[in-house]
């Protein structure tokens, strides 16, 4: 995430397919101050799709675990995705920086990050080890690589380095 100041669309978007069947539980979006839209999806293998979340005035209060009345069921090489889009103009009453400054991905709330969590079943232990075992590491290079931008912002800040410091022990 990199908006610049004045931008009212800026926009971001991430997938992961799944490599086994498992039925979405709940849906937990995430975003700060800048955010406007949430949009998450599952294209189904057969190419048809479902919004699992459409969110198109987001309010910072919002970022609770949604649960769904009835699961969805999600079969082996389904796509979850998801969109959102930002605003970083004068014209989002929620924008704490007037005039809007350049905001990138961080931790802070007067940063900004984008992320919508789905809580997933899968059919055995197996299935649910293997989901972990990636999205943990698509998650944690994804934060190495947040860490890494804000690190060139403020490269005195030990408290990054050691965070990212962890990240890279994680991933071995």
């Amino acid at each position: 995430i990199d908006i610049p100041p004045g931008e009212a669309h800026y926009r971001i978007a991430d997938a992961y397919t799944l490599p086994v069947d498992a039925e979405v539980l709940a849906i937990q979006p995430h975003a700060h101050y800048r955010a406007k839209e949430i949009l998450g999806t599952a294209t189904f293998p057969d190419g048809t799709s479902k919004v699992l979340m459409h969110i198109t005035d987001w309010d910072f209060r919002w970022q609770h675990v949604y649960r769904l009345v009835t699961p969805v069921p999600l079969p082996k090489g389904t796509r979850l995705s998801m969109q959102y889009v930002y605003d970083n103009s004068e014209a989002n009453v929620r924008n704490p920086e007037v005039p809007p400054r350049r905001v990138w991905w961080g931790q802070r709330s007067r940063d900004e990050m984008g992320d919508l969590w789905f809580q997933l079943l899968t059919k055995s232990e197996r299935d649910r080890a293997l989901v972990t075992a990636q999205i943990t590491r698509k998650m944690t290079a994804e934060d190495i690589t947040g860490y890494e931008t804000m690190l060139k912002v403020d490269p005195g800040d030990t408290e990054l380095h050691d965070d990212v410091a962890l990240l890279y022990l994680g991933l071995g």
